[in-house]
């Protein structure tokens, strides 16, 4: 019986020589995989098929488990027949699904945050979906000139169809903001750097940084929601200081939401 939540994978094992396995408390039915756990004790997977290579000097036992990181061994009667011990691996992660170039657009970023936030923790990016359909972007990659981070949230990181998501530096004195995703190994620089999105070394949207104004995001123009527009500098504009935008008492953005025109 498979446990609970634990994906089932094959791996396969050449049998040369035998060993006794003296901690079996009960005979082992031939033609199975001994299971040593993480605990130490020990259980039996049954084969799931028998092949044998052209050359008949070996046998080549093919079996599924359903758990990982436990040592595995290959059984026949009471004996234990290994070629080594051999560990039982998560299997190989399944490729990811990159969207098109484009689909993902960076549309605000926070460089240079206002004193008593550092950049250390008020560093933030704004991507936007420009499709119809949610995005799952577990698994992307985030760089900028110096530095690269890969999503690795655990679970699906979506960006919804036509909105927003926020990706920062620091979940807490941050602002007030609350992020979708927390990033590490990325330190915006205030001027001549970049911010990119990649999936499987697919770019999906690449903009650069020219400048910064302390406590003041770089927003792209709502009226050029695109992956092109958003290379061109003139359709960036620094956020306002407006009270419509402060969202803390020193630092204006519109994280998450849609920006502000940056029409005088």
């Amino acid at each position: 019986m498979l446990l609970p939540g634990l994906s089932l994978y094959s791996q396969n094992l050449e049998i040369e020589g035998s060993i006794k396995v003296t901690e079996m408390a009960e005979d082992v039915m031939a033609d199975n995989v001994v299971v040593q756990q993480d605990d130490g004790t020990l259980g039996v997977r049954g084969l799931s098929t028998i092949l044998v290579d052209a050359d008949s000097t070996n046998e080549i036992q093919a079996f599924s488990v359903s758990a990982t990181g436990d040592t595995l061994y290959l059984s026949k009667g009471n004996w234990i027949i290994v070629p080594g011990i051999s560990e039982a691996n998560e299997p190989p992660p399944p490729p990811l699904e990159c969207v098109n170039p484009g689909d993902l657009v960076i549309t605000e970023i926070m460089t240079n945050p206002e004193s008593p936030i550092d950049d250390n923790e008020g560093e933030w990016i704004e991507i936007f979906n420009s499709t119809g359909s949610d995005i799952d972007i577990e698994g992307y990659t985030l760089s900028d000139g110096g530095g690269t981070h890969v999503i690795n949230k655990g679970s699906a990181l979506m960006v919804p169809a036509g909105g927003y998501i926020t990706v920062g530096k620091s979940a807490s004195a941050n602002g007030g903001i609350t992020h979708n995703y927390i990033y590490a190994g990325i330190v915006l620089n205030n001027s001549g750097d970049s911010f990119e999105i990649s999936c499987d070394e697919i770019v999906i949207d690449h903009v650069p940084i020219d400048a910064s104004m302390a406590g003041r995001s770089h927003s792209l123009d709502p009226a050029h929601l695109s992956a092109t527009d958003n290379n061109m500098l003139s359709n960036w504009c620094f956020t306002p200081e407006e009270v419509t935008f402060q969202y803390h008492t020193t630092n204006y953005g519109t994280p998450g939401v849609s920006n502000g025109s940056c029409d005088p």
